[in-house]
């Protein structure tokens, strides 16, 4: 890529060891990729009028003067305004056939659960509010919100809805082999030990939201493989140059 071939082999290395490398190839692509889409000015336009009015400015004037106070250009803001726009589009024209098979492999990871959750670092105090749970002497609800050390206590223990690709290993193995209504016996996760129920199951279905999630992440894994060969003749290429500059 020609706008990274300024690179030298010092400057890799440095962007590597701040494991900045990988995310500047990325950025780069998706640049030349954003570059080669053409929207209508429409979309440009309302663009820039909802940031105006998000920004509470009243007039072009004052659009202006914010730019010239941050030092910005009207020409780079529009740029970041119709980037989601653009990579959309790119998305759509370039990624959509591929989306349903995408959707079947992962859609047991698309499956989203709504369940309750107990969550402390005794193990002790977790078997104790199992067994108060099973013998139905308290709400899952009241014990969440009173002994639970997560976020979850604010919420009387609901967590969700949550695709099974957000949540921890551990967590998901429970939760497949769940029944709704049952509770689970006490199980560690990252020095916690967690009870949960699972109330409610959503099966992931191929809708229009599901269809441009999916197509941007086709777009999203293609740009970080391409990146990884970049990188890798980027590598090379420094490398190489290297070498001949100590033996001239």
């Amino acid at each position: 890529m020609k706008s990274l071939e300024i690179l030298s082999k010092d400057v890799i290395d440095l962007l590597e060891r701040n494991k900045l490398l990988e995310r500047l190839v990325q950025c780069e692509l998706q640049s030349n990729i954003v570059k080669s889409v053409q929207l209508d000015k429409s979309i440009s336009d309302d663009a820039k009028k909802l940031f105006m009015q998000t920004r509470n400015f009243s007039s072009e004037e004052e659009f202006q003067e914010w730019l010239v106070k941050n030092s910005i250009t009207e020409e780079e803001i529009l740029y970041a305004l119709v980037k989601p726009f653009k990579i959309h589009q790119h998305c759509s024209k370039n990624f959509s056939h591929q989306v349903q098979s995408h959707f079947l492999a992962r859609k047991s990871d698309l499956d989203k659960f709504i369940y309750s959750l107990i969550r402390v670092k005794d193990f002790n105090i977790a078997k104790e509010l199992y067994f108060r749970l099973e013998s139905n002497e308290e709400t899952f609800a009241n014990l969440s919100k009173q002994y639970s050390e997560g976020d979850e206590k604010n919420r009387m223990g609901l967590v969700g809805p949550i695709p099974l690709s957000k949540a921890h290993p551990d967590l998901v193995t429970i939760l497949r082999k769940s029944k709704v209504g049952e509770i689970s016996e006490p199980f560690e996760v990252n020095g916690n030990w967690l009870i949960i129920r699972v109330e409610s199951f959503v099966e992931a279905t191929l809708d229009e939201e599901m269809e441009s999630n999916l197509a941007i992440e086709l777009f999203n894994l293609s740009v970080q493989e391409e990146s990884k060969s970049i990188i890798k003749n980027l590598k090379q290429r420094t490398s190489e140059e290297n070498n001949q500059s100590l033996t001239t």
